[in-house]
Formats: structure tokens, C-alpha cells, sequence
């Protein structure tokens, strides 16, 4: 919850910790825009702020999302991406993989 007081959620606080994938929408837009952000925990904070301007907001969490990018972002008309990622932890080769993986 926003509103919650306790300290020891950290970024779970936004969309309730990591999640492969979570979908947001803005019911009083109209825009015919959707954005996808491909995160890690440090773009948990970014999808709610960012529903205000978009009709919907994907959040994928490419350590946990199991699906084909390329294929989730057509199913869904996504019209726009945004990668935020910490840059520290996509310069390790796992991480990197498990982005690779995303479109394969």
C-alpha cells in the first residue's frame, strides 16, 4: 500500500514486491497508449507514477517474466518501452541472459 508506513517494504511498497508481471489501468485515459517497462526492482517505484500518462502500464520484471517480449508486447498493443533497469546489475551475466531471454 502507499500508504504504509513500514520501512522494511522498501520498493514492495509500489506493486507489492517482484513480480514477473503486472498490468496497470488508467480507466480515465483515452490515449490509445501502452507502455511496457522492463524493470528490475528499482523500477518498481516508476509504474504507478507513470499510469497517470498512459491508457495502461505493463510492468515485467525480467528476472521472473517467462514470456517472448517481442510476442507479449503485439498481443497487448504496447505502443511504447522503457527499459529501467540499475545499471549495476545489468552488467552481470546473469542478468544479461535473462534479458537475452526475453527475446528469444
Amino acid at each position: 500500500s502507499l500508504n504504509s508506513h513500514d520501512e522494511s517494504l522498501g520498493y514492495a511498497m509500489y506493486l507489492h514486491g517482484d513480480m514477473g508481471c503486472v498490468r496497470i489501468t488508467n480507466h480515465d485515459l483515452s490515449t490509445g497508449r501502452k507502455l511496457l517497462v522492463v524493470k528490475d526492482s528499482y523500477g518498481n517505484a516508476m509504474g504507478p507514477f507513470l499510469g497517470a500518462s498512459f491508457d495502461e502500464v505493463h510492468v515485467v520484471d525480467f528476472r521472473y517474466f517467462e514470456g517472448d517480449l517481442p510476442t507479449y508486447c503485439t498481443e497487448h498493443g504496447i505502443t511504447d518501452v522503457l527499459f529501467a533497469v540499475n545499471e549495476m546489475a545489468v552488467n552481470t551475466e546473469q542478468h544479461q541472459n535473462s534479458i537475452r531471454a526475453m527475446f528469444n
